[in-house]
């Protein structure tokens, strides 16, 4: 297993783990509610604002990192993988269902020695990859969520 697979594996657990701690004890805030003193229920609710927001809350926003982490890797990994194609042409490519001529003309420049057949399949094989990667998500979609 790599190291990213492994990590994903332990925020995984961690995310199970804090889950798993929100049920076991999301009672546990009536230990101090009462009218024993002025304002002990407020007190109390607060308690269990905070209880809630340290386990399930925390959950949360690790699996939402964690998918977040995902979608970098898998970025990054296939734009490493299709280098040679600019930001814009891959959006072309991914996003377009036909190229223009100057569209394809620029791709063809890329490809001096290969032939037309060729071009298509390799173009082809990239929106495969995309599709399989990044669930049919558009190019423009999976660029959104992507900042820095």
């Amino acid at each position: 297993m790599d190291r990213f697979a492994l990590f994903l594996q332990n925020l995984r657990r961690l995310e199970e783990g804090l889950e798993a701690l929100n049920q076991e004890f999301a009672d546990l805030y009536r230990e101090f509610d009462g009218e024993d003193f002025t304002n002990q229920p407020e007190y109390a609710n607060s308690f269990n604002s905070l209880l809630e927001s340290t386990t399930h809350g925390s959950a949360s926003d690790i699996g939402f990192a964690r998918e977040a982490l995902v979608a970098y890797a898998s970025y990054i990994t296939f734009r490493k993988k299709y280098k040679y194609l600019s930001d814009s042409q891959l959006a072309n490519v991914i996003d377009s269902n036909a190229l223009s001529s100057k569209e394809k003309l620029a791709l063809r420049t890329l490809f001096p020695s290969t032939d037309n057949q060729c071009l298509l399949a390799t173009l082809a094989t990239l929106r495969r990859d995309w599709n399989a990667t990044f669930n049919n998500k558009s190019y423009s979609q999976v660029k959104a969520k992507l900042t820095f």
